[in-house]
């Protein structure tokens, strides 16, 4: 078998989740699903696969309503993500509470609410860097002027493979309407940053819930479907939920990135349909 060792120096695989939207119990439900037993699943089929992960990024929406209980949930399921003995990099989105992440996941006491959590790993010469794109109680994300001259300091660090950038909110449009209001609001501002840069590998996202490419200065932007539910690109101007669900692997090679879906089997049952008023 092939390991990153004897494909060369920069041949690595990770693991992208996100939308996991975890609730204070495991019994409870979002139209029908259970986001606890969705998470166990896609954990099994991680398990199942011949690949081992250099890390697990989670792009935000941890848990559905930033309460404590919820945070305790994911902090009980931790432990199965923490089996494949990898960093696990977490990230903010529309649906996290700053503050009781920081105090019970991360364990940091007197912990500001509002304070955005941006940081960046270097993993095999990858600089992962995990930006915060939340505005607090709103649906769609922005990125602050200190945000983004923290990000041009990493991105100008040397580094032996790349830079890859992840965040909640996509930084492109969306192909369905009702969410093309809630995407990052301030693209331009990532953009002006990242435009001067030919080491970024990829920028990835979740929020949106289904698979998502598209062209982004000089490198790309990839949507991962979401852990929990879908929601169907083949709808545009309407809006409706499937029960499927899904992840993405990400391959570094000779300092390219490639992303491949993974889609579970649970099929395409409708759990909501809205039809938006012209």
């Amino acid at each position: 078998m092939m390991t990153a060792t004897t494909a060369g120096a920069t041949d690595l695989t990770f693991i992208h989740l996100t939308d996991l939207h975890l609730l204070g119990t495991d019994d409870a439900q979002i139209n029908g699903q259970y986001p606890t037993q969705k998470l166990r699943n896609i954990i099994e089929r991680i398990q199942s696969m011949e690949i081992r992960p250099a890390f697990l990024l989670i792009t935000g929406d941890l848990v559905n309503d930033g309460q404590p209980d919820e945070y305790e949930t994911l902090n009980r399921r931790l432990p199965e993500l923490q089996s494949f003995d990898v960093p696990i990099i977490l990230g903010m989105g529309n649906h996290d509470a700053r503050g009781f992440f920081r105090q019970i996941v991360l364990g940091e006491a007197n912990s500001e609410e509002h304070e955005p959590y941006y940081h960046s790993t270097l993993i095999d010469g990858v600089n992962v860097i995990m930006l915060d794109s939340q505005i607090p109680n709103e649906v769609p994300g922005f990125l602050e002027a200190e945000q983004l001259a923290w990000l041009a300091t990493e991105l100008a660090k040397p580094v032996a493979v790349g830079h890859l950038i992840a965040l909640h909110h996509p930084p492109v449009s969306s192909t369905v309407t009702l969410l093309d209001t809630m995407m990052l609001t301030n693209p331009q501002d990532l953009a002006a940053v990242v435009v001067g840069h030919d080491n970024v590998l990829g920028i990835l996202s979740g929020h949106i819930h289904y698979n998502h490419v598209a062209r982004f200065q000089k490198t790309f932007s990839f949507t991962t479907p979401a852990a929990l539910y879908t929601i169907d690109p083949g709808v545009q101007k309407n809006f409706r939920i499937l029960d499927g669900s899904g992840f993405a692997i990400g391959t570094i090679r000779h300092g390219e990135l490639f992303m491949n879906t993974v889609m579970m089997t649970a099929g395409e049952k409708e759990l909501v349909y809205r039809r938006i008023e012209e």
